[in-house]
C-alpha cells in the first residue's frame, strides 16, 4: 500500500488465451476508506460474502491497449480440449469397428 502513496499508477493485464488477446488497462488508483463513499461501498460489496472489507480501491482509466497476439500461446480448458477432440475419438472408434468387421469377413472367407 505504501507504493500507492508514492506512485498511484497501476496496470491491469487481462488475458484471453484461446483468442490470443491481451488487454492492458492503465489506471490511477485511489485508496478509499470503506465508509468514505457509502454508495460505492454498497455497489461493490457482496452482502452474502462474510468477509469484512478494509478499504476500496477506485481505478480511474488513463488508457488501454490491445496487444499483438504474436507471442501469446493459446491455452484451453480440459473441457474445451475434450469437446474439440471428441469427433476425432468418435471417428477413430468408427474406423476401428469397420476394420474389425473387415478382418472378421476376411477370416471367415479364408483369405486372412
Amino acid at each position: 500500500m505504501s507504493r500507492l502513496a508514492a506512485n498511484d499508477r497501476a496496470c491491469l493485464i487481462l488475458m484471453d488465451y484461446p483468442r490470443r488477446a491481451r488487454l492492458k488497462i492503465y489506471t490511477h488508483v485511489e485508496k478509499l476508506a470503506i465508509d468514505a463513499d457509502p454508495a460505492l461501498t454498497d455497489l461493490v460489496m457482496d452482502k452474502a460474502y462474510k468477509a469484512r472489507a478494509e478499504r476500496i480501491f477506485r481505478l480511474r482509466l488513463e488508457a488501454f491497449d490491445w496487444n499483438c497476439p504474436q507471442h501469446i500461446t493459446p491455452r484451453f480448458t480440459e473441457r474445451e480440449i475434450e469437446q474439440a477432440v471428441r469427433p476425432l475419438h468418435e471417428r477413430l472408434a468408427q474406423l476401428e469397428a469397420e476394420n474389425r468387421a473387415l478382418q472378421d469377413r476376411l477370416a471367415k472367407s479364408g483369405d486372412a
